[in-house]
């Protein structure tokens, strides 16, 4: 479980590895059940990733959660699978355009075996709930990850290996969370207003010429031109 800056929001990342079709039934059955126990545990986010030893092909129809696109034919364990996503409702691959991007293979990786580990950048944007009306405020000091220096803190550290998945995890979450911290930069603060200087002498001349009485050609194309402004900032 990651720790997402500092509005508490989190990732879950569960790495599964399935039988093969040459397995038998129990075999699959317990692996599904020891997903659905790692999946209990709340998150903000939830990615499980890994080799799966299922075909799905295309989505159906009538299927939500998987997408059209697909390659080969469905086998039975691509249906079991399928069962489980539209169920779950977790999508197959991801449900945002640039997710995922910047795709590699580390082939100087070596896994001892055929298989090669990837590498990508995950984009995470907030989630926005609705518009909010303009205040003039000063907007706090936002602290914002510098990919170049975390990338350049994690070259340098050395990953222990003490044969023990857990041991592990924990290890490589506090390096992680120590370099993130190195990496942090803090943005300064800045004025939240909307509105332009240039917006607020026009109001003034609007007022003067209001208090005048002066309610002409003048005044109208004033009012007009402020209300496009307005416009324009809050957008």
């Amino acid at each position: 479980m990651l720790e997402l800056g500092k509005k508490k929001k989190t990732l879950k990342i569960i790495q599964v590895y399935a039988p093969t079709s040459a397995s038998e039934d129990e075999d699959v059955e317990d692996f599904y059940q020891e997903r659905s126990q790692a999946e209990l545990k709340k998150s903000t986010y939830t990615i499980i990733m890994g080799d799966f030893n299922a075909k799905l092909g295309r989505g159906k129809s009538i299927e939500k959660f998987i997408g059209r696109y697909g390659i080969k034919q469905r086998n039975e364990r691509g249906d079991r699978l399928s069962t489980v996503v539209e169920s779950k409702g977790y999508y197959v691959g991801n449900n945002k355009k640039w997710l995922f991007w910047n795709v590699e293979v580390l082939r100087s990786f070596n896994t001892g075996w055929d298989h090669r580990l990837p590498r990508a950048h995950i984009h995470n944007k907030g989630l926005k709930t609705g518009k909010t009306r303009g205040t003039c405020r000063m907007k706090k000091n936002t602290g914002t990850i510098d990919g170049r220096s975390l990338e350049e803190s994690l070259q340098y550290v050395k990953f222990q290996d003490a044969n023990d998945i857990d041991a592990d995890y924990c290890f490589f979450i506090y390096i992680l969370k120590g370099c993130m911290g190195k990496a942090e930069t803090c943005e300064p603060a800045v004025n939240g207003s909307r509105i332009s200087e240039v917006t607020k002498q026009l109001v003034q001349k609007r007022r003067e010429l209001k208090r005048d009485g002066s309610h002409n050609l003048k005044y109208s194309i004033l009012c007009k031109l402020i209300r496009g402004r307005v416009k324009e900032g809050v957008n």
